[in-house]
C-alpha cells in the first residue's frame, strides 16, 4: 500500500483578468514515505495551475518539469505561465485544463529548502539520475485526485524541458497518457518505449536546431521512426532556453488541447491566433544560472 502524509496546502494565490476571467494557482508540499532518506520521510513541492478559482467540472491535466537547473516555480518566473495560461483559455485557443509543475528532487529535510535550488540540484544529481521522483509520482498523483476534479489519465498529459523531460519520458513508460512531450529532451535509450508494447502515447518532440541536446533527440526519432512509434518532431531556431520552450508549450497546448469542433468557427480561430501571437514575445526574468537550462551528461 502507498503511502503518502502530510500534504498541507500552503498558500492559494489568484489570477483575475480585466474581463473577469479568474485562475488560481495552488502551492502544495507534502511529506512522502516512498523514498525514506536518513531516516526521515522525503519533502516535496508543486505549484498547481486552476483555470477557475474555484473548479466544478473534471479537467484534463498537464504534469509539466523544470529542468536540472530549475524548481516548481521555473515555468513562472521564467516563462509566466500564469498570464501565458489566461491569456490562451480566455482567448478560446486551448480548453481548461489543470497544470501541475512539480519540484522533482525529493529534499530530505525542510532545512534543505533553504538552499538555493540550483546548487541543492547540483549536490545532489545522483536523486534525479536515479529516478527517485519517478518513484513518489504516485503519491502525489493519488493525492490530486483525491483533492481536485481529475479526468482520467488517458485524457491527460506530461511533459518536461530538458531534463524535465527524462522524467516525463521514464514517468510515460509506466502509465497510460494521451501525450508525451519533450522539449530539448535530455533522453536515452533508457527512457525510450518498448518497440513491441501495445500502447504507446503520442510522443511530441521539439528541440533547438543549436540546441547541444539535439543529437539525443534525433536518436530518438530514429528510433520511434523505425519502430513505428507515433512522434510528432521537429527542429526549431534557437537554443535550449526558455524562449524556445515558452514557444513549445503554447504549440504543445494548441495541438492536444484545443477547443472542441462545436466551439470552433473561423471567427475563433483567427481570435486565437491573434491572442497567441500577442502572448509570444516575452524576457524571462534573470535568475541565478538561468541564462540556459543545463543538464549533466550521462
Amino acid at each position: 500500500m502507498r503511502k503518502y502524509l502530510l500534504y498541507i496546502f500552503l498558500s492559494l494565490s489568484f489570477s483575475i483578468s480585466a474581463s473577469g476571467f479568474q485562475s488560481r494557482m495552488d502551492t502544495l508540499r507534502w511529506e512522502s514515505d516512498s523514498i525514506i532518506i536518513g531516516g526521515k520521510r522525503t519533502v516535496h513541492f508543486a505549484q498547481i495551475y486552476l483555470p477557475d478559482s474555484e473548479p466544478t467540472d473534471s479537467l484534463p491535466v498537464l504534469y509539466l518539469f523544470h529542468g536540472f537547473m530549475g524548481n516548481q516555480y521555473s515555468w513562472e518566473e521564467k516563462a509566466g505561465i500564469t498570464a501565458l495560461l489566461d491569456s490562451l483559455i480566455e482567448g478560446k485557443a486551448i480548453r481548461k485544463l489543470m497544470v501541475v509543475m512539480p519540484y522533482c528532487i525529493p529534499r530530505d529535510t525542510m532545512q534543505a529548502v533553504q538552499l538555493r535550488s540550483a546548487l541543492y540540484n547540483i549536490f545532489h544529481y545522483g536523486r534525479l539520475k536515479r529516478g527517485e521522483f519517478e518513484r513518489t509520482f504516485s503519491d502525489m498523483d493519488a493525492y490530486l485526485k483525491q483533492r481536485y476534479p481529475m479526468q482520467a489519465d488517458s485524457a491527460c498529459s506530461i511533459a518536461g524541458l530538458s531534463y524535465g523531460a527524462r522524467v516525463a519520458a521514464n514517468i510515460a513508460l509506466e502509465r497510460t497518457y494521451k501525450a508525451v512531450g519533450l522539449f530539448s529532451p535530455v533522453i536515452d535509450k533508457h527512457q525510450y518505449p518498448p518497440a513491441d508494447s501495445s500502447y504507446v502515447a503520442s510522443y511530441w518532440v521539439r528541440v533547438g536546431g543549436v540546441d547541444f541536446f539535439e543529437p539525443s533527440a534525433v536518436r530518438f526519432r530514429k528510433y520511434m521512426t523505425r519502430h513505428n512509434l507515433p512522434i510528432d518532431y521537429a527542429t526549431t531556431d534557437g537554443a535550449h532556453n526558455w524562449r524556445n520552450w515558452r514557444r513549445y508549450l503554447i504549440d504543445f497546448l494548441k495541438q492536444y488541447y484545443p477547443m472542441t469542433a462545436s466551439q470552433d468557427s473561423i471567427e475563433l480561430r483567427d481570435s486565437a491566433k491573434q491572442v497567441v501571437d500577442s502572448i509570444i514575445p516575452f524576457e524571462p526574468v534573470p535568475m541565478f544560472a538561468d541564462s540556459i537550462d543545463i543538464a549533466l551528461p550521462d
